[in-house]
């Protein structure tokens, strides 16, 4: 969003959240259906699942529940980087961070 856009409205906002928790539902429930039936028809087992669930969060070097990456930025002002997402960069101040 550039500065000329206003920011959305708080009405806005809250429908955007509802659309985009419905569609983590409906992710949520169709992933489970799959783990069950993977399960049920031996396929994997419990254990070998959550071993391979544990795999995927560590992937980002930290246990978390989560697999994404670190975000690196790049001071546009002073060239200095810096691991997430920050608004001023913490050298020179600058609010001209850029993910890299």
């Amino acid at each position: 969003m550039d500065r000329s856009t206003p920011p959305p409205s708080p009405e806005e906002l809250e429908a955007r959240l509802e659309s985009v928790d419905g569609r983590l539902q409906q992710v949520t429930m169709r992933l489970e259906a799959l783990c069950d039936l993977l399960v049920a028809r031996g396929a994997v087992g419990e254990p070998e699942l959550l071993a391979k669930v544990r795999e995927i969060d560590l992937r980002d070097g930290i246990e978390d529940g989560r697999n994404v990456a670190p975000q690196v930025q790049v001071c546009a002002k002073c060239g200095r980087t810096r691991v997430g997402e920050h608004r001023f960069c913490a050298h020179c101040g600058s609010d001209a961070l850029q993910a890299l």
